[in-house]
C-alpha cells in the first residue's frame, strides 16, 4: 500500500518535481490498484461482512 499525503505549501522547487516523478512512476505500473480512501473502506467493508 502507497500512501502520498501532501499539501500545496511544500510541494515546490525540487520537492514538486520529485513529487511529479513518482507520480509519473507509478502511473506507469499496471498491478497498482488506484483507489480512494472511501473505496478502500468500501471494499473492506463489504468483504468483512461477506466472510461473517
Amino acid at each position: 500500500m502507497i500512501m502520498l499525503i501532501t499539501h500545496p505549501d511544500y510541494l515546490n522547487g525540487v520537492y514538486k518535481e520529485n513529487y511529479k516523478h513518482c507520480l509519473e512512476y507509478l502511473k506507469e505500473i499496471k498491478s497498482l490498484w488506484y483507489v480512494l480512501p472511501r473505496d478502500i473502506a468500501g471494499y473492506w467493508l463489504r468483504t468483512f461482512h461477506e466472510n461473517q
